[in-house]
């Protein structure tokens, strides 16, 4: 149940911190700890910033791959990318 969960959305947390993740930091639910939020204070802010930057680099693969082709991307971006996190 909880891993479907986790996989689908990312929820992380936990009831002692809320369920949240790193594309919506509010929590879901009401933490049993509500002084140890997962994303304290001005941290919100900088996750939904984090996620502004997430879209447009998803948004300049896209239409790099609709461009050029998705071998391309891969080649050039997803080949390197898997290679210096491995």
């Amino acid at each position: 149940g909880n891993l479907r969960w986790t996989l689908l959305i990312g929820a992380t947390g936990g009831p002692a911190r809320g369920v949240t993740n790193h594309f919506w930091p509010d929590p879901l639910t009401t933490p049993d700890q509500p002084k140890k939020e997962l994303f304290p204070g001005q941290w919100k802010e900088k996750v939904f910033k984090s996620d502004v930057g997430i879209a447009a680099v998803v948004g300049a693969l896209a239409a790099w791959a609709i461009c050029d082709g998705p071998a391309e991307v891969m080649a050039l971006y997803g080949g390197p990318l898997i290679v210096i996190n491995a």
